[in-house]
């Protein structure tokens, strides 16, 4: 862990720049915005970012309750040690350790009062159903996740602490696998088999053309993003004009929700601070089958 920690502490912290910081004001609604107007934000960037969710008193209360439910720690997915970030498993498509109908903060936060607009969100979006819950912690000094991706359906998170740069929050790259649907549709419905060699032609061809637009978007912002306010660079990429940036690191404060589309390419960051980064991740599905476990190893 010192090791870890003397690695990281060599890295500076990249400051946001002004296309992060425009692509999060535009995916970023109001607490007291309607569902309608978050789903909105969501089917046009493929992202959306609700603060205050939860108060920090319930997130405190979430991780406690979390932490007493599942006494197993295991490895989080696209990591290679519980030392650099670990899942306490919650409930699947299949079971669930969470007492239903109580009024603890966990059970709230995915099936009561507290879910009200993200399921509102869901279900508008096609992926009403939680297929997975878990709480992942990154450690101190742990290393950041391989670049990877959830499937075909959407990923909701909440922050259960306070989330800076040096904390690695969830940074995600602003380009949905649209194959990855197409894929999963394949799977799930018999009548389209037939064009599941086609689905998984395309899938391929997709990753490099990301990785491709990815280091493009790059190069574009390097060498315009010092020249564009924060301001400047939203009405751009509201206006589609600009693209989005390569990538965008979701600070957050506790009880902020992202909820985004799970083929969208995502990691946690190294944390590089001082304490431990909880956080509550939630993947729906428009089914009950978590479809990714077909295409995710198993936890270790």
């Amino acid at each position: 862990m010192l090791a870890q920690l003397s690695l990281a502490a060599l890295q500076p912290l990249r400051p946001p720049s002004s296309a992060e910081l425009a692509y999060t004001d535009l995916v970023t609604v109001s607490p007291s915005a309607s569902a309608a107007e978050a789903t909105s934000v969501f089917q046009r960037y493929g992202i959306v970012r609700v603060p205050a969710v939860l108060s920090a008193d319930q997130t405190s209360e979430l991780v406690a309750e979390a932490t007493t439910l599942q006494l197993e720690q295991r490895t989080a997915y696209a990591q290679r040690s519980r030392s650099d970030r670990y899942t306490l498993w919650l409930a699947d498509g299949e079971s669930s350790i969470l007492p239903r109908g109580g009024d603890g903060v966990l059970e709230r936060t995915l099936h009561g009062d507290l879910a009200a607009t993200w399921q509102q969100c869901a279900s508008a979006l096609g992926s009403p159903l939680v297929a997975l819950a878990e709480v992942v912690t990154s450690m101190p000094g742990g290393a950041a996740q391989a670049w990877h991706q959830d499937g075909a359906g959407l990923t909701m998170q909440i922050a259960l602490c306070k989330c800076g740069l040096a904390q690695g929050p969830t940074e995600v790259r602003p380009r949905p696998f649209r194959a990855e649907k197409l894929l999963a549709l394949t799977r799930d419905r018999d009548e389209y088999s037939a064009f599941e060699p086609v689905a998984r032609a395309l899938h391929k061809l997709e990753r490099p053309i990301y990785d491709g637009t990815g280091r493009l978007h790059a190069a574009f912002w390097e060498a315009i993003g010092p020249r564009l306010s924060r301001e400047q660079a939203a009405l751009g990429m509201s206006a589609g004009v600009l693209p989005p940036p390569p990538s965008v690191r979701l600070t957050a404060e506790p009880g902020d929700l992202v909820l985004y589309d799970g083929a969208m390419q995502h990691r946690g960051g190294a944390n590089q601070g001082e304490y431990a980064r909880p956080i509550l991740a939630v993947h729906l599905r428009d089914n009950a089958d978590y479809g990714a476990t077909r295409q995710l190893p198993e936890y270790t």
